[in-house]
This record gives structure tokens, C-alpha cells and sequence, in this order.
């Protein structure tokens, strides 16, 4: 290993540096196996030989314990291909070689199976009970324990060419999330200071443009009310100067009074409602006035031209009406009178209904052009009100808008700053992760690999 390397893993994974340090010199070894292949046995004799100490701990070796009996299992060739891909020194132990007359078979193929996962992987038949026998008789036995002795030394000393790569892959995670640690403050500075320069105005183009659109629908809907309570009106008006007597069309303030009166209540009560969600005050319709009323029809040569057709279809319905006295001679000069009366009263009925249908139709004018005087007033004042109104919404949307204006200019301020501090050191740091990055990339690859001097 480097200078260099060794340098980068001491900033990047120090961690990793110190298991490369202690691999292949501490020589922990962990033994392990399926029930009854004899790996505990296997291990409390290994933890006799001096320099290998047995753990259940991570350890530079691995002891995998295969019974004897019959080949490396499925499941067990897994277990080892796992290890094998976490970069771990692995021995396989064919163990009770004293017990089965067939072990060179079973471990040849153990072998052959083993060879599929990794080659280096060394295979080695052993008998812990002859080596337990040895030690407890002082005797040389064949347990074959010397061979996995030199199998585990031989691993150890390799250990530090196994871990380095998984050890240089670590480091360059964590190099990696460093940068994109950087990234994540710088691209947070820099959207931070997009959103403040979009809201430097405060809001006040959505809030005018919002409270404009209240209003508009405002201004629709009572110029809607005004109307229809003026059709209101108007209908009541008319049924009112239809029904009405003589007496009555000559008495038009009344009926004017009146019909302003429901007209100004319902416009008020509708404009109530249609200004409350605004808080702003009622409208002001005391300036609203109905014109006068007409204090009378000009006679003009129609009334006289229907007096005497009056008279004359009086007359004759008179004349018809005593017919049947002139049938009587003495009767005959008394006809006249009644004829004559009769014809009299008729022509002033007929008069009298023709001037009271005049009065009617002179009055209906009058409250026509009356109502459409009153519609101008009214509407008059629902601009008036609600152009006070943008005005008092759009004063206030500009002193909100102008206070949060000048917070975000003093956060925007900030942001600015530390972005002008910032950035000089995260590119600077941004380049040397890039250049550590690229030398760990090419430790990797195995160009900085080189036999330590």
C-alpha cells in the first residue's frame, strides 16, 4: 500500500486503516461448522497453538468445519460464498479423518465444490480428537492439525490484500457522501435565495390580484342585486298603479314613497351580505331620492274628442234604452228626459274610465323613467363603494406586502453573505474530495496497489 492510499484512508476511513494494520498479525480466527462436524472441539485445540486466538468476534480467518462423513453441503457452499464476497480469509477443515475409512474422497470433492466458489480457498483434513489425544499424551499423532495451522498462518498473512479493497470501497462511500453533502448546502443556499428573490415583493402581486378578483365578483354580484330588487320594484309599482282609484293616481307621492322604501330596504339588506366578508361598512343610501311624482295629465283635444263620443254613445244607448216607450203615446214625450239622462250618465262613466286608463298609463311612464333615475343612483354608489374599497384592500396589501419585503430583503441579505462565504470553501473542498475520489477510484482498480515496502 502508499504513501498516498494510506494517507486518504487515514482522512476517509480511518477505521478501515486500522484493520488493514492489524490484519495478517493478530491472527483471530473464528471456527465455525454445523452440529457435529466438530468445530468446537476443532477450536478449544486451536486456541492451544501460540498466536491463534479463537473468537466469536469478527476475525482475520475463518475455519469452516466439514464433516468428513460426506462432502461440502449446498447450504454450506452459500455460507461460504457470502464470506467470500466480504473479502474474508476463509479455510475449509474436512474433520474425524480418523472415523471414515472414505475421508480422501469426501475431501476431494469438498474440493472440487469449494474450488467453485473460490480457488484460493484452501482445503484441509484434520482430526480434532487426535489432536485433543496428542496434547493430552504428549504424543505425535496424525490429527493433521499442523496442516490447518499453516492454512490459517498462510491466510493471515493474506488478509491485508483481502480487506484492502473492501477497505478502499468504504472510503469511497464515504467520499461520496461527503460531496453530495456539499451539493446539498450549496443547492439549499442557492434555492434558498431563489424563493426570496420570488418573494421579493412581498406577495403584493398575488394579494392585489386576488383581493381585484374579490371585488370584480363583488361589483357582479351587486350590480345583479340592484337590478333585480329595481325589477322587484318596478313590478310592485305597477300591480300598485293598476289597482289603484282615481283618487290614488292623483295621490303619486304615496305611492312613490312606498315603493322606494321596500326598493332601498332590499338593495341595503343584499349589499349587507355581499360587503360583510370584506368588513366594510354599509352602503350609504340616504342620497337616494325617487323623482317627484306628475301632479297631473294636460288635457289635451283627445279628452274632448272622447267627451263627445261620450255624449253621442250615451244618446243612442239612451234612445234604445227608452224605445219601447215611444210604443206608448203618452209615454212618448217622457222619453225624452229619461233618454237624455240616461245617455248622460253613460257619457260621463265612459269619460271617466277613459281619463282614469289615461292617468294609469301617464303614471306607469312616470315610474318607469322613476325606477331607471333610481338604478343610476344606486349603481352610482356601488362603484363609488367599491372602488373605496379596492383602495382601502390594495393600502393594505402594500403595507403587508412592503413589512414582509423587508424581511425577506434582510434573510435574502443573509443568504447572499453566506453564499459569498461559502462557495470559495466548498469549491475548494468540492476539488479535493474530486481528487481524493479519483485516487481511491484507481486504488481500487488495483494501479496503487503495490506491495508494501
Amino acid at each position: 500500500m502508499t504513501v498516498e492510499l494510506s494517507d486518504l484512508l487515514a482522512r476517509w476511513h480511518p477505521q478501515g486503516l486500522a484493520r488493514l494494520a492489524g490484519a495478517g498479525t493478530q491472527r483471530l480466527v473464528t471456527v465455525r461448522g454445523p452440529a457435529g462436524a466438530g468445530a468446537s472441539i476443532l477450536g478449544a485445540e486451536l486456541n492451544e497453538v501460540e498466536g491463534i486466538d479463537c473468537t466469536e468476534a469478527a476475525a482475520d480467518v475463518v475455519v469452516c468445519v466439514v464433516d468428513a462423513a460426506a462432502p461440502i453441503t449446498e447450504d454450506e457452499l452459500a455460507d461460504l460464498d457470502g464470506l467470500a464476497a466480504g473479502g474474508q480469509s476463509i479455510v475449509v477443515a474436512v474433520n474425524k479423518i480418523d472415523v471414515h475409512p472414505e475421508w480422501k474422497s469426501s475431501l476431494a470433492a469438498t474440493a472440487a465444490r469449494v474450488a467453485r466458489v473460490d480457488p484460493r480457498i484452501p482445503v484441509v483434513g484434520v482430526s480434532a480428537l487426535l489432536a485433543q489425544l496428542g496434547r493430552q499424551t504428549t504424543t505425535d499423532l496424525p490429527s493433521g492439525l499442523a496442516g490447518v495451522v499453516q492454512e490459517i498462518a498462510t491466510a493471515a498473512s493474506l488478509a491485508g490484500d483481502r480487506v484492502l479493497p473492501v477497505v478502499v470501497a468504504e472510503a469511497i462511500a464515504n467520499v461520496e457522501r461527503e460531496l453530495g453533502r456539499i451539493q446539498e448546502i450549496e443547492s439549499g443556499l442557492r434555492g434558498r435565495r431563489i424563493d426570496l428573490v420570488g418573494q421579493r415583493d412581498g406577495g403584493r402581486a398575488s394579494v392585489l390580484a386576488a383581493a381585484k378578483a374579490r371585488i370584480q365578483l363583488a361589483r357582479v354580484g351587486l350590480l345583479h342585486d340592484v337590478n333585480d330588487a329595481i325589477r322587484g320594484a318596478g313590478q310592485r309599482l305597477r300591480h300598485r298603479i293598476d289597482s289603484a282609484s282615481a283618487k290614488e293616481l292623483r295621490n303619486g307621492e304615496q305611492l312613490a314613497s312606498e315603493c322606494a322604501a321596500e326598493l332601498l330596504a332590499e338593495v341595503h339588506r343584499r349589499a349587507h351580505a355581499r360587503l360583510a366578508p370584506f368588513g366594510a361598512r354599509d352602503l350609504d343610501l340616504s342620497t337616494v331620492r325617487m323623482p317627484e311624482p306628475p301632479h297631473g295629465r294636460n288635457r289635451g283635444a283627445e279628452d274632448g274628442l272622447m267627451v263627445v263620443l261620450g255624449a253621442s254613445a250615451g244618446f243612442g244607448i239612451g234612445r234604445l234604452a227608452v224605445a219601447p216607450l215611444s210604443l206608448v203615446p203618452a209615454a212618448d214625450i217622457a222619453s225624452m228626459p229619461v233618454a237624455l239622462g240616461l245617455g248622460g250618465a253613460v257619457a260621463w262613466w265612459f269619460v271617466r274610465m277613459r281619463s282614469l286608463g289615461a292617468d294609469r298609463v301617464h303614471v306607469r311612464a312616470w315610474a318607469n323613467d322613476a325606477l331607471a333615475s333610481m338604478k343610476s343612483q344606486l349603481e352610482q354608489i356601488v362603484h363609488a363603494r367599491l372602488v373605496e374599497l379596492e383602495t382601502t384592500l390594495a393600502s393594505e396589501a402594500m403595507a403587508s406586502s412592503t413589512r414582509q419585503a423587508v424581511a425577506v430583503d434582510q434573510e435574502l441579505t443573509q443568504v447572499e453573505s453566506e453564499l459569498r462565504r461559502q462557495l470559495p470553501l466548498l469549491s475548494e473542498r468540492r476539488a479535493q474530495l474530486t481528487k481524493d475520489l479519483a485516487a481511491l477510484r484507481q486504488a481500487g482498480s488495483g494501479s496503487c496497489m503495490l506491495p508494501e515496502s
